[in-house]
């Protein structure tokens, strides 16, 4: 008399209501992989049923009808069983049966217990692994001369890995990429082809350099934050660039902002040398302020206490040199004609230091 079935899974004991009753023994067909110990609560019986095989558990007086399972996998190939469930059947009081008929084997249930099964499968419509223990080992594929590294790996509980030192790997799909965890590239990521997408819900690690080929845009919350259009472009849709926890460029929508937090500094730098330099101090330009039309081009100053020549250090001639002497009863001239590419001419009465300053 048929029972029921029951499902199992490694480590995670469980029981069966079975009749106490009116029967001699209960037979139990054990069509998975896993090692199974089998109690009749209060009935005096305790035995091991073996994967693939189906045993008599007799019921004997004090059996209260609840039949306590507790299962585990010692088999390294459990997932090639065709189930992970227990099968049982009531023998009467008055059936032939008898114990001295059991265990027997379920056929082609037992055929490479205890082996790693190794065969080259070149189709197949569906792999099914169920009630394993997490890292069970689902394809696994070595390749040749590649020692004991694992090109390819992929376990029950959704650990997959693509390629190994030797082999890189890489993964080509033509849609979408959708990941929920970290996404990890411990060396250069290449994401291109026309309607390539990839989608991280939470983190995009690359440890090397990310390449995207065409435009680009990083949503937040569904809104586009910062997109590229794949020409040189990249537009901020809050207009505020942050750096290092603070903000380095803000455009308020009139001005745009350079924010250096602390004691920083902005540099202009060109051909590797600084040009301009803007701190808490203020402005500073290595080369001096240049203006393209009207405005002042050069300017340098200096003192001299004779009369002569004095070279002025600019880039031409001088449109204009003023004199100042130290003392307010000297006098001093200087005149226009005697401006040259190098040098100005300057005359005072006494031996004091003048000052001067020439630009042009």
């Amino acid at each position: 008399m048929s029972l029921g079935t029951l499902a199992i899974a490694a480590n995670t004991n469980t029981s069966f209501d079975a009749p106490n009753q009116g029967v001699k023994a209960i037979l139990i067909g054990n069509e998975s992989g896993l090692t199974v110990t089998i109690a009749m609560e209060s009935g005096g019986v305790q035995k091991t049923l073996y994967p693939g095989t189906v045993d008599w558990f007799d019921v004997r007086k004090g059996f209260t009808g609840n039949v306590k399972i507790s299962p585990v996998a010692i088999l390294n190939n459990v997932s090639t069983f065709p189930s992970s469930t227990l099968i049982f059947d009531a023998i009467g009081l008055n059936d032939s049966e008898q114990a001295s008929m059991y265990p027997i084997a379920l056929p082609s249930r037992n055929t490479n217990i205890g082996n790693t099964v190794s065969s080259s499968v070149t189709s197949t419509n569906s792999i099914d692994n169920e009630a394993n223990p997490a890292a069970t080992s689902i394809i696994k594929s070595i390749v040749s001369g590649d020692g004991a590294n694992q090109a390819v790996s992929l376990t029950n509980d959704a650990v997959m890995v693509l390629g190994d030192t030797a082999n890189k790997g890489s993964l080509t799909t033509a849609g979408p990429v959708t990941v929920g965890g970290t996404l990890t590239s411990t060396g250069d990521a290449t994401f291109n082809g026309a309607g390539t997408s990839v989608e991280c819900t939470n983190n995009l690690d690359v440890g090397g350099t990310a390449t995207i080929d065409g435009a680009t845009t990083l949503d937040s919350g569904g809104t586009s934050q910062i997109t590229t259009d794949g020409n040189g472009q990249l537009n901020l849709a809050n207009g505020i660039l942050n750096g290092r926890g603070s903000n380095i460029l803000n455009y308020t929508g009139t001005n745009t902002h350079v924010i250096v937090p602390g004691a920083g500094a902005v540099t202009l730098d060109v051909n590797g040398s600084t040009v301009v330099t803007v701190d808490s101090t203020g402005l500073s330009i290595a080369t001096g302020i240049n203006f393209n039309v009207g405005r002042i081009k050069d300017i340098n100053n200096g003192t001299f206490a004779a009369s002569g020549t004095i070279n002025h250090g600019l880039s031409g001639a001088p449109a204009a040199v003023i004199l100042c002497p130290d003392s307010g009863s000297s006098t001093w001239t200087v005149g226009a004609s005697s401006y040259t590419s190098t040098q100005f001419t300057g005359t005072i009465n006494s031996a004091l230091t003048t000052r001067w300053l020439a630009y042009r």
